[in-house]
């Protein structure tokens, strides 16, 4: 019974996969592609979000401190202290 669901879930995804790429343009197609699989990985456990979104955006860190009180902003520059550990106003948190 496991090894039909899973020629099934194949057969669907394929039939999906297929039915889809008909209406799109080539370029469109690898997008879509990665889109489904990702989910299909992300759905099987095999993929963790984390993961997926690294993939997608890149090793970014974006720190608050630099919107919330770093060097005058739209604060106005405050002297309350950061999420990241500094001090507010001049943007020299300990990072």
């Amino acid at each position: 019974m496991p090894k039909r669901l899973e020629m099934m879930r194949d057969h669907f995804t394929y039939f999906l996969f297929t039915n889809v790429c008909r209406s799109l343009f080539e370029k469109d197609k690898l997008l879509f592609a990665f889109a489904l699989a990702a989910h299909l990985g992300v759905a099987s456990g095999d993929v963790i979000g984390p993961q997926l979104r690294f993939l997608l955006t890149g090793a970014i860190v974006v720190c608050v401190c630099v919107f919330l009180c770093g060097g005058g902003g739209w604060r106005g520059g405050g002297t309350s202290a950061c999420a990241c550990g500094g001090v507010g106003g001049g943007g020299d948190a300990n990072w």
